[in-house]
């Protein structure tokens, strides 16, 4: 009896303990202690609390004055390169302002051998560099920084945000790193032994593009443009090749001067040869050369009677259609007319490409107008061939 008086009173007072315990516990959860957000009891107006990021420097339990507040403000403020614009981001500092934590504002950089004062726009050193010694080489003070990551790499995030023009720099540019259109290539076929058999043009696909700036490009319908940039995006390729209702006679032009190379190599007793307004009457004609064995040439003269017989002044270029004359004096004559080519399309950036061959025994290849310009003269004619009613 005494045993079993005692194991009653053990199990009330464990029960009793037990349930105290869980009182407790609950009475701390539905009452939590709330701690007070620490903000520095530094001395300031309303104005100087409301100004971008002092409310990061008042998270500090260092001791501030004003003036000091202010400092660490602006080392923050001073990252911040969006403030022109008004918008004021969070910026992550490890010292709330005690340091500066961003040196893009150096006046003074080192940009090779050279020191460069940026505030005062002039060079004030010029190191002796032994450019036999690589270890001797000075590292720039830019060197290896990032602003911000490729704001359009989410586009393309099966490239990498390394990458520059898709990895062919030989035949694409990106001058500014922004969106442009479509860049005309020159590809090559191989059989399935992998021989060579030819070529033919395409057009690179550039961060932005879309099936609508590639009908934007090849003057074509929407749904021939979608169906084309869905075969792309299929094959997984960045590139498209130009429907051969467009360039049929440029891939002609391309094939016969890989597979006939020794036509081109500049010597007199070649076979016969085309120039350049040959060229560019038959690919805006749609006839191509292959019926003459790209043996036909034109005389300036002969080519500005064939161009005031068929065709007109151009109100819209054509992508593998329009004619582009080259004149040297200045007038629309046939005295001053030294080339011609055919309009390959324009890219964001203004860069004008064409379809160009720059002598009688030289392979035609893809050239930008200003170039040719250069070459040829400033004075510029675009031609469309005349609609037959």
């Amino acid at each position: 009896m005494t045993m079993k008086k005692i194991l009653v009173i053990a199990f009330v007072v464990i029960t009793g303990f037990i349930q105290s315990q869980v009182k407790k516990k609950t009475q701390i959860t539905q009452n939590p202690k709330t701690e007070k957000k620490w903000v520095n009891p530094v001395k300031l107006t309303k104005e100087e609390r409301s100004r971008p990021y002092m409310d990061e420097v008042l998270k500090t339990k260092d001791s501030l004055t004003p003036q000091e507040a202010e400092r660490r403000r602006k080392n923050i403020a001073i990252g911040n390169p969006f403030a022109k614009y008004g918008v004021y981001p969070k910026i992550a500092t490890l010292s709330k302002g005690k340091y500066l934590e961003f040196h893009d504002t150096d006046s003074i950089v080192v940009i090779g051998s050279v020191r460069y004062n940026t505030k005062r726009g002039n060079i004030i050193e010029v190191r002796e560099v032994d450019l036999s010694d690589p270890d001797a080489q000075p590292i720039g003070d830019t060197h290896g920084r990032w602003m911000s990551p490729d704001p359009l790499s989410e586009e393309f995030s099966s490239w990498s945000p390394y990458h520059y023009a898709y990895n062919n720099p030989i035949n694409a540019i990106d001058p500014d790193g922004r969106e442009s259109k479509w860049i005309p290539t020159i590809e090559f076929d191989k059989n399935k032994s992998g021989q060579l058999t030819g070529g033919h043009l395409a057009l690179q696909m550039e961060k932005g593009d879309t099936a609508e700036t590639l009908a934007k490009t090849l003057n074509i319908d929407q749904k021939q443009a979608d169906k084309l940039f869905a075969g792309m995006q299929k094959s997984g390729e960045t590139s498209i090749d130009v429907p051969e209702s467009i360039a049929a006679p440029i891939n002609a032009a391309i094939t016969d001067a890989i597979m006939n190379s020794g036509d081109y190599n500049g010597s007199w007793l070649s076979d016969k040869n085309y120039n350049c307004f040959a060229c560019a009457f038959r690919n805006a004609s749609g006839e191509g050369l292959k019926d003459d064995h790209f043996s036909y040439e034109l005389s300036p003269t002969e080519f500005q009677s064939f161009l005031k017989a068929g065709f007109d002044k151009a109100d819209k270029k054509i992508f593998g259609k329009t004619v582009i004359t080259f004149n040297g004096n200045g007038k629309d004559s046939e005295e001053g007319l030294n080339h011609a080519a055919t309009y390959l399309g324009t890219s964001k950036n203004g860069t004008e490409y064409t379809f160009s061959k720059n002598g009688l025994f030289v392979n035609p290849k893809i050239e930008q107008t200003s170039a040719l310009k250069k070459q040829y003269g400033q004075s510029v004619g675009y031609w469309n061939k005349t609609k037959t009613k």
